[in-house]
């Protein structure tokens, strides 16, 4: 067998592979990074659509809602696909933590600068949307369950 400088053979000296397992598991850093690129996203977009929610706050309501289940959507179609065995449990714990990570950022945020919103308009414009995030994420998952076994089974998985 060959040998490197460091005495180890050449197969010891390749960079170490995750298993299986650990690759199918993203570390909770890929998590809360998802978690704050989607409230990121979801900020900037309430961000720019604010003066529409003077002029016409059900306009900017429904704006959010669909700026919310798209970027949720992105960001939850990123996170399934990295995950593999018990993947329900651990979709469902992320979609719990994204919503209390948007909400926590939220009001770090609105604790800096002065308010624009009461907790009440809070609640009312932006707060509630954060529910459709676990909806989307377990939504997406269920059908990534349900549909891989049936594609894998057919050959289609390549």
């Amino acid at each position: 067998m060959a040998t490197i400088r460091t005495g180890l053979r050449a197969s010891q000296a390749r960079e170490p592979r995750l298993s299986k397992e650990a690759a199918g598991n993203p570390r909770a850093g890929w998590i809360l990074s998802l978690g704050a690129a989607l409230w990121g996203a979801v900020f900037s977009v309430a961000s720019a659509l604010y003066p529409w929610s003077v002029a016409n706050g059900r306009l900017f309501t429904s704006l959010m809602a669909v700026a919310v289940a798209l970027i949720t959507t992105c960001v939850a179609t990123a996170y399934l696909r990295g995950l593999d065995g018990r993947v329900l449990w651990k979709a469902a714990l992320t979609a719990l933590l994204w919503p209390a990570m948007c909400v926590a950022l939220d009001f770090l945020v609105l604790s800096l600068r002065p308010p624009r919103l009461s907790l009440g308009e809070y609640v009312q414009t932006t707060g509630l949307l954060y529910l459709m995030i676990p909806v989307i994420v377990l939504g997406l998952c269920y059908q990534r369950v349900r549909v891989e076994p049936a594609r894998t089974a057919d050959g289609i998985k390549g």
